[in-house]
């Protein structure tokens, strides 16, 4: 109980200094939200633009989206006009283009008499130089093994991602090919470098130090994404876990003289700016409740701004992709 003993007073002192101040807006004029994170490892990129007043937010259905790569137009939302007629209304736009590191990208919303627009540059990729997947057995996760060298001479920021897909080929009267795609869903939360040197540890119901948790938020890194704080200039090994299994669908195995089966596990590390790091960290903290506890000894929430015209954030980071491939064949009697 001397936790709880120590910590009752400082919650006190905290209540008696509360009060509350109106906050007005200077600029309270309505204004475009165009938020988007781009990468050079994707041919077909997302925004997200809706629609701002004093007291009100919302999606917007027909806007119209563009990208200019080094300032030649390359892509527009009307480019896939019947399947962003289906998804605007959730305020996504899609985008085919793929542009390269060190190219300056420009995106631009536009509806009705308001645009807003924003001009990035994508960042220098840092190579992975290998990636090694250990398997212990079908019922469990595979470990991943992910190393690379930090650029010198500079800070670097980066996050560690993925793609798994698979093939089928199923070889009868009549060869059929078919992929699915999911997210590389990596649990880095036992590597001390992802996890900025904090230990993550499951508490029981009877532990005291829950009460510090429930006050100042406990760690989290749902997004991989890490500084090369402790091991700038210097190669880095990044351990993380995940399932092995890629569903496909079913095609009737056993019906068939044969069939071959193609695993592709596309590990990606992606360099990113300082604001997208602390970006995407924000956002983190945010869904995973550490900025909305009663009592939590955090920053107030600041997201950045580089939208002209309007408000968001938009992002260009550049991937180093490195892809484990895996065959397996079937041979019915």
């Amino acid at each position: 109980m001397k936790k709880i003993i120590y910590i009752i007073p400082l919650i006190a002192v905290l209540f008696s200094c509360e009060r509350y101040i109106d906050y007005i807006p200077e600029d309270d004029s309505s204004k475009l939200i165009l938020n988007a994170n781009l990468n050079t490892a994707d041919s077909v990129h997302i925004a997200y633009v809706s629609y701002s007043a004093y007291n009100s937010l919302e999606s917007i259905d027909g806007a119209i989206v563009t990208m200019y790569v080094n300032d030649k137009l390359v892509a527009s939302s009307d480019d896939n006009a019947e399947l962003n007629s289906k998804l605007s209304h959730a305020g996504k736009y899609y985008l085919n283009a793929k542009f390269a590191p060190g190219d300056k990208v420009k995106l631009v919303a536009k509806y009705n008499s308001l645009t807003a627009w924003a001009e990035v540059t994508a960042p220098e990729p840092v190579e992975l130089t290998s990636v090694e997947k250990k398997d212990i057995d079908e019922d469990s996760p595979s470990t991943f093994i992910i190393k690379f060298n930090d650029r010198s001479g500079e800070n670097n920021f980066y996050r560690i991602a993925g793609l798994k897909y698979g093939d089928v080929y199923v070889q009868d009267t009549l060869a059929t090919k078919r992929r699915r795609y999911t997210d590389i869903d990596f649990d880095c939360t036992s590597d001390l470098i992802v996890m900025e040197g904090n230990v993550v540890k499951k508490k029981s119901e009877d532990d005291d130090t829950s009460i510090v948790d429930d006050l100042i938020g406990t760690y989290t890194n749902t997004y991989n994404t890490f500084s090369d704080t402790m091991f700038e200039d210097k190669e880095c090994t990044i351990e993380g876990k995940a399932s092995p299994w890629i569903m496909l669908d079913s095609y009737g195995y056993t019906s068939h003289d044969k069939v071959e089966i193609y695993n592709y596990f596309e590990v990606r590390l992606i360099t990113m700016s300082e604001d997208e790091f602390r970006y995407i960290r924000t956002i983190d903290n945010m869904e995973n409740g550490n900025w909305f506890n009663t009592f939590t000894f955090v920053d107030p929430v600041a997201f950045p701004n580089n939208v002209q015209d309007g408000l968001g954030c938009v992002f260009a980071s550049s991937a180093s992709v490195y892809t484990i491939k895996e065959h397996y064949i079937i041979q019915n009697p």
